[in-house]
């Protein structure tokens, strides 16, 4: 039964960006087994609507009348501080050997206090070493598994593959929430395969143009056609902290700095006592 493996997974995960299971209903295997999760308030998919209207009204007319600097650059660092929270949790999972399989905005959610919590563990695979068939990271896995959009070529091509078929989720997840846009909106599964998977062509670069180079090069590199070539998570999560901090420092606005900072410390928390992050 799915929801009966959802729960043993959920039951051995803690980490302050992936939800928590709060307890079961019923017998394991039956019709009425059900999970009893911590309330979210909205998905990631419903968030980059919100920062997408925000940024509008921030912009102001044509871009340039009334532009509000402070407002833009707030929704510019939220949106990094929830690429840095779905990184620290993808890190983790993938240190516990869990394999996701569906990083998309629709299974990101968020609780009351804004808090980013992945939920959805449906897909979700330990990879363990007797399926490795081809190192360091191609595992006897079922291919299609996941959302097109985000599904990495060797996924689609069910080809074995690994931890760095997350990453590459990762890397058109990153884009569409800096993008504020979906990735590959009108691309049929045909298209695709044809488009994608065999002519390796990726989301527009020129949407990318209010990150740094560094960060730029960094969602490339995590939607590599060549999956060795993909960072891991800890690298990830690194390059964007690393952008946070500098914002925090050079930005002239202390409303922004401000805020910024409560972000920090509050996905920052747990790094101070938690393994993962050493």
């Amino acid at each position: 039964d799915g929801r009966a493996c959802v729960a043993r997974y959920l039951a051995s995960l803690t980490h302050p960006n992936i939800i928590k299971l709060r307890g079961t209903v019923g017998t394991p295997g039956s019709p009425g087994f059900m999970l009893v999760l911590d309330r979210l308030t909205l998905t990631l998919e419903e968030k980059i609507n919100q920062w997408r209207l925000d940024q509008r009204k921030y912009r102001g007319a044509l871009g340039i009348f009334r532009r509000d600097v402070v407002g833009l650059a707030d929704v510019y660092m939220q949106r990094l501080v929830v690429l840095f929270d779905i990184s620290r949790a993808m890190r983790y999972l993938h240190k516990k050997r869990i394999l996701y399989r569906d990083i998309k905005a629709d299974n990101i959610g968020f609780n009351v206090r804004g808090d980013v919590r992945i939920f959805d563990f449906g897909l979700a695979k330990e990879l363990k070493a007797k399926d490795l068939v081809k190192k360091p990271d191609g595992y006897e896995s079922t291919g299609l598994t996941g959302s097109r959009r985000y599904m990495a070529p060797e996924v689609v091509r069910c080809l074995p593959y690994g931890f760095s078929a997350d990453v590459y989720s990762f890397g058109i997840l990153a884009w569409q929430v800096i993008a504020l846009q979906t990735p590959f909106a009108d691309f049929d599964a045909d298209m695709h395969f044809d488009r994608v998977v065999i002519k390796g062509r990726r989301p527009s670069l020129f949407a990318l143009h209010v990150l740094p180079k560094l960060l730029q090069q960094m969602v490339e590199d995590c939607w590599s056609a060549d999956k060795e070539s993909r960072p891991n998570f800890r690298q990830i999560c690194i390059q964007i902290q690393s952008e946070l901090l500098g914002m925090k420092g050079g930005t002239s606005s202390s409303s922004v700095i401000d805020r910024s900072t409560h972000l920090m410390n509050r996905s920052l928390r747990s790094l101070a006592e938690r393994s993962e992050w050493k």
